[in-house]
């Protein structure tokens, strides 16, 4: 599961919400560790859609998503480090992130304005051009190589397809996961056919699956060793999550519900099939 952590009150209650999953082991959990510390200022990386939905103490919270593998002892918690709020010196200090406590890093590219879905971008935001955006993300995917995490890397491929390929290429021994199916299926298709290392998931995708049910069918079976499942859900959310649920199943089952749902989420994660 591809889930951001936004929570608010008691931890523990989170049991009363996801207790009843039954079958789910594991999800990537979102955790945004470096942020503005004005709310004006963090919602100018934030999806417009969720302006409404995201208080400010959610972000002052976010390392309580750590004690979730206490509290929720059945669902096993893979951290990814959001670095969307990243400067230069936080990305020098990536290793440091990752040698402690996470298991993967969360890259939103966003160089430039993003009118799709609504984030003001590194340009306008930290006065970052494009080609320095490039080459921080191109040093963070170095080390997160070096250190052998997976990279969640949101990026419009209708916008930034050549940048993209160039890492992935580069960087073989890397496992990538290109959510939304890069909000491009035809451009998906061609990173997933040309680079055996990159892995796509169907997060915020459900509205569109549901107006054309069979299209998104034949491309997730086209590329089922490599498409996983996404909710892009809110954690404080759970309902966002069970929607996509009820509607997967409604779609797949047998082999290839347990490639999207078990099989490819494990593989991304540098686990052995079980």
């Amino acid at each position: 599961m591809h889930n951001h952590f936004f929570w608010q009150g008691p931890l523990e209650a989170a049991k009363e919400f996801y207790g009843h999953f039954e079958g789910f082991a594991g999800v990537s959990l979102i955790i945004i560790e470096e942020a503005p510390n004005d709310w004006n200022e963090v919602r100018l990386l934030i999806p417009k859609a969720y302006h409404d939905i995201i208080t400010f103490e959610m972000i002052k919270v976010q390392r309580e998503a750590f004690r979730l593998n206490e509290v929720l002892e059945e669902l096993f918690i893979f951290p990814f480090l959001d670095t969307r709020f990243f400067r230069s010196h936080h990305a020098r200090d990536l290793a440091h992130y990752l040698e402690h406590e996470y298991l993967g890093v969360k890259v939103l590219y966003v160089p430039e304005e993003d009118e799709t879905i609504g984030v003001e971008g590194w340009k306008n935001m930290f006065g970052r051009s494009v080609r320095k955006s490039e080459q921080m993300i191109a040093d963070m995917i170095e080390t997160s190589d070096r250190l052998n995490v997976p990279v969640l890397f949101h990026a419009d491929l209708k916008r930034y397809n050549d940048f993209v390929c160039d890492l992935i290429r580069s960087y073989p021994e890397t496992r990538f996961n290109v959510p939304h199916f890069g909000q491009s299926r035809k451009n998906m298709a061609a990173i997933l056919e040309a680079y055996p290392n990159c892995y796509t998931d169907f997060s915020s995708l459900l509205p569109y699956m549901k107006q054309a049910p069979e299209a998104y069918r034949d491309f997730i079976e086209a590329f089922s060793n490599r498409t996983m499942f996404g909710s892009d859900a809110i954690f404080y959310r759970p309902n966002m999550l069970k929607e996509y649920v009820e509607f997967v199943e409604s779609l797949f089952d047998g082999e290839l519900l347990k490639k999207i749902v078990h099989d490819n989420y494990r593989c991304f994660h540098g686990l052995d099939p079980d």
